[in-house]
């Protein structure tokens, strides 16, 4: 009866109207912003008067959905008042209505986020805008920051009747709503598929059939993120763009790469979907700021790996991760459940590469590191030699369900568009923007302002706007400039949940590179900071020993008394870093 209810209030809601102030290579555009949790949201207005809030990118689930008084409420009598930063209350409006009434949703994704709440419908607004870059300069200068201000043509786009689900509770960690740009999840046992809702509920499909965009697409970038994550996580405004039913190519640099999205398989519902956006990791490497590569997994390594914006930790198969974090010289701290390095580590400019087939992003080693605090000492956590201590962004994919996820440290350097109705993604290297970089200001002739409104569309825009030189449209099965990578790699890749639990001999790693923290945050290690065993880089060689194995190179010190599938590491970074710090006194 509420899945009808939910049918019929769509059928009678208000429907958008195409508007032509976005013409061909004019696409709208929303800012995006970075919390003080370092991951990225968008800012709306919801309801009569507008209650503005911060909504979650969320590129791996369909709905939006907010924070209600309640939840707050719960979370203040729990001590947890500043876990949540924005919150709407429906009774503060009077274009709110309840679509549930007293029946509650209980959701949960295949990411473990998860939400209990009703579903409300009311008027959202977005600051749109149209970029009226000249050359592929321009729209990069504007993120140039403390250089100049944003240069724009800022409209209002209006969403009469739009549906969302209104939070009572949600995870604990879970510090926003969001707003749903994933496809739409088909799980008929569950209260989240997307059957039991009606168009109002999607952002994207609603955009497509009143004639904003061509089909349920967006591209999005955020190179314009220049805060260091080896420092305290700050907030930061105006981090990027999240480009609705367009690509712009002078956003990316290098391939961009087009991918048919994997397969998730739920073996609870014993339901399969393509819709989310899973892509196949084929190699990792770890690089030196000189260019010097170590391949840290084989020829036949290959991973299906969701793509989350709403995680700041990296998830993968944990020999991988020790792999990555004895290059790095990190030491697991078990109380913490975190891999931790000397934040030195960060600034030498090594790199980890992720490759997808011909694909290759390049992810700056200190984006995939965080600074540290112990409330003892008010400060950071320290080595006993008095470095800082930071954290490694990465943690086993058995914390999470056996879920291979790359969330916001890697999604920060990639230019990323979605096709929904084909089920397709795309990549590409995000062009970054120096926090050091002074660019000219753009000049922009602006008309006088207008107002529009178009049947229920609302629209108050300034300024003529001209086309993107390096933008183009995309439209149901195609995402311009994009080259397909389909391998043979994906043909048998799936991404499911697991329940497999740390094997005795990853145990082992764990205990040989342990660490403890004392009560004045300083960390104790047993073993000397850095291995300075190898003057020069080894050569890497390879041997095929069968999917998931791992190539073999010439064993360290450290690796002398490890099982097997461990001994294969130099550690190259603490070198290049040994090398730094000698040149540098």
């Amino acid at each position: 009866m509420v899945a009808f209810h939910l049918l019929l209030l769509g059928v009678l809601a208000a429907r958008l109207v195409y508007s032509d102030q976005f013409k061909a290579g004019q696409f709208p555009w929303l800012e995006i912003h970075k919390d003080k949790t370092g991951l990225y949201y968008v800012n709306a207005s919801i309801g009569t008067p507008a209650q503005t809030q911060m909504l979650r990118v969320d590129i791996s689930q369909p709905y939006m959905w907010v924070f209600s008084p309640q939840l707050k409420a719960s979370r203040d009598s729990a001590g947890q008042n500043s876990s949540v930063f924005t919150i709407f209350d429906a009774d503060e409006s009077s274009t709110s209505q309840s679509l549930s009434g007293d029946d509650d949703f209980n959701i949960q994704y295949n990411d473990r986020i998860s939400f209990n709440g009703s579903t409300y419908m009311d008027t959202v607004e977005f600051k749109v805008s149209s970029s009226q870059t000249a050359n592929s300069h321009n729209l990069l200068g504007n993120f140039s920051k403390h250089a100049l201000s944003w240069r724009s043509n800022s409209s209002t786009l209006t969403l009469p009747d739009s549906a969302f689900f209104y939070a009572d509770s949600a995870a604990l960690l879970v510090q926003l709503g969001a707003l749903g740009l994933g496809s739409k999840i088909y799980s008929p046992d569950s209260q989240s598929n997307s059957s039991n809702f009606n168009e109002s509920f999607y952002f994207l499909d609603r955009l497509t059939s009143n004639g904003f965009l061509n089909s349920p697409s967006y591209s999005m970038w955020l190179g314009g993120d220049t805060v260091d994550s080896l420092d305290s996580l700050v907030a930061e405004d105006d981090v990027g763009v999240l480009i609705l039913g367009g690509v712009d190519r002078s956003l990316y640099t290098g391939d961009f790469m087009k991918f048919d999205t994997l397969p998730f398989y739920d073996p609870a519902t014993q339901q399969t979907s393509n819709g989310y956006p899973i892509v196949p990791l084929s190699k990792v490497n770890v690089k030196s700021k000189s260019g010097q590569s170590l391949n840290l997994t084989n020829d036949f390594f290959a991973e299906p790996v969701l793509l989350d914006s709403r995680y700041r930790y990296n998830y993968l198969p944990l020999d991988l991760i020790v792999r990555i974090a004895l290059q790095a010289d990190a030491y697991y701290v078990p109380s913490l459940d975190r891999w931790l390095l000397a934040c030195d580590v960060g600034r030498i400019g090594a790199s980890i590469t992720f490759e997808f087939g011909k694909l290759v992003i390049d992810v700056p080693l200190s984006d995939l590191m965080g600074s540290t605090y112990d409330a003892s000492t008010n400060d950071t956590l320290h080595f006993s030699d008095s470095r800082a201590a930071c954290e490694l962004k990465f943690l086993p994919n058995t914390n999470i369900g056996g879920l291979n996820i790359l969330g916001g440290p890697f999604i920060k350097n990639t230019y990323f568009a979605a096709e929904l109705a084909s089920n397709q993604v795309a990549m590409a290297q995000a062009v970054r923007v120096s926090a050091s970089s002074s660019t000219s200001t753009i000049e922009i002739s602006l008309d006088t302002a207008t107002e529009t409104h178009i049947g229920n569309v609302q629209t108050s825009k300034s300024a003529n706007l001209k086309a993107i030189e390096n933008s183009s449209a995309i439209r149901s099965g195609t995402i311009p400039f994009a080259t397909s990578e389909n391998g043979t790699l994906t043909e048998s890749l799936v991404l499911s949940p697991s329940t497999a639990a740390v094997s005795n001999s990853d145990a082992d790693v764990f205990n040989q590179f342990t660490a403890s923290v004392s009560a004045n945050g300083v960390i104790n290690t047993g073993r000397s900071f850095y291995n300075t065993s190898y003057s020069t880089l080894p050569t890497t060689t390879g041997t095929k020993s069968g999917k998931q194995s791992n190539i073999g190179i010439k064993p360290s010190p450290l690796g002398s008394s490890l099982p097997q599938k461990f001994q294969a590491f130099v550690l190259l970074l603490p070198l290049a870093l040994t090398v730094a710090l000698s040149t540098s006194v």
